[in-house]
């Protein structure tokens, strides 16, 4: 009776000690595609911009960064491109413009597009087919796949 007991706890502390070393191996699998996701966004975003900021002829300057995220649930790597620019227009008046751009990197698919002007409502707001009337909102369609 014993050696039963004995087998058992044996094979108890032998599966968990397997199941541990799973877990790890998961862990490191999702760390090399957090790494590999920041390396192809990168990538992605230097090919759209190779510039991280810019001045046009008309004097407008512009700004450009990026975040992107590793969704282990979708197995997934998104990226939001953010733009914003300042300048003035032909009639002297200055103007800013913010722009977010929403894809799934590998396959450079567009998920989503915010364009905003002189802090006024947003002249256009989507996250797939979903409109959106605010940043705000924009941020919460895109929640989903950023934040996991």
């Amino acid at each position: 009776m014993k050696k039963i007991i004995l087998w058992i706890v044996l094979l108890f502390v032998m599966t968990n000690l397997s199941f541990a070393d799973d877990q790890k191996l998961d862990r490191k699998q999702v760390y090399e595609l957090q790494e590999q996701c920041e390396k192809q966004s990168e990538d992605f975003f230097r090919q759209k911009y190779p510039s991280s900021s810019w001045k046009e002829k008309d004097g407008a300057t512009w700004i450009v960064d990026f975040y992107n995220h590793y969704n282990k649930k979708l197995n997934q790597c998104f990226i939001v491109i953010t733009s914003k620019a300042s300048g003035k227009n032909i009639e002297g008046k200055e103007y800013k413009l913010k722009n977010k751009e929403f894809y799934e990197v590998n396959e450079h698919d567009p998920y989503g597009l915010y364009i905003q002007q002189n802090d006024s409502a947003p002249a256009y707001c989507r996250v797939f087919i979903k409109t959106c009337n605010t940043e705000q909102q924009w941020y919460q369609l895109a929640a989903p796949y950023m934040v996991e």
